[in-house]
C-alpha cells in the first residue's frame, strides 16, 4: 500500500499507458510555487502544456517536451497530440475582458504524431480552422468542423 514514486506537477489532465510499461502524462509547465499563493498571480509568467513520459515501474522520466498541445491518442506506434480552439457559436462573442485585452482567439486545429522512443515530433498538421468534434482511430481522424466533416487518414511508416 506504499507508494513506489512520486511526480510531482501542476496542471495533469491525463495519463496514458502503453504495452511497454510507460507512462505518458499530459501535464504543464507550472510548479507548485506557482500556485501556492492563489492571489498573487504575475501575469509575465507563462505556464505550457508538457508530456513527460515516465517507466511506470521506477518513475524514472525517460522524456519531457512542450508540444503545443496534448496527448490524444495513444494506442501502439500510434501518439497523436491534438491542440485546437473551437469556433465562436453563431451569435457568440468575445468576453468584454477579452476585447478590452485585445485578445483574440482564432479557431485552429493542429494535429502532431511523436515518436515515443524520444518525443519528437514526427509530423505536423495544422487547419485555420476549429472542430466542433474530434475522434481518433491509429490513423484515422474523424474531424466534424460547422459546415463539414472531414475524414483525415495519414500514412503510417
Amino acid at each position: 500500500g506504499n507508494a513506489r514514486w512520486r511526480l510531482p506537477s501542476v496542471g495533469v489532465s491525463g495519463l496514458y499507458f502503453d504495452d511497454e510499461g510507460k507512462i505518458y502524462v499530459n501535464t504543464t509547465t507550472a510548479s507548485p510555487e506557482k500556485v501556492k499563493y492563489s492571489k498573487q498571480i504575475d501575469v509575465t509568467d507563462r505556464t505550457d502544456d508538457i508530456v513527460i513520459k515516465l517507466d511506470a515501474r521506477t518513475g524514472k522520466e525517460i522524456w519531457r517536451h512542450s508540444m503545443g498541445g496534448t496527448i490524444a491518442h495513444l494506442s501502439g506506434k500510434y501518439i497523436y497530440t491534438l491542440s485546437y480552439v473551437r469556433p465562436l457559436d453563431d451569435g457568440e462573442e468575445l468576453s468584454p475582458e477579452m476585447v478590452a485585452m485585445g485578445v483574440e482567439i482564432k479557431p485552429y486545429f493542429r494535429i502532431r504524431r511523436i515518436n515515443p522512443k524520444n518525443g519528437r515530433v514526427m509530423w505536423d498538421y495544422y487547419q485555420p480552422r476549429g472542430p466542433l468534434d474530434v475522434k481518433i482511430h491509429e490513423n484515422t481522424f474523424q474531424v466534424v468542423l460547422k459546415k463539414e466533416v472531414q475524414v483525415l487518414r495519414f500514412l503510417s511508416f
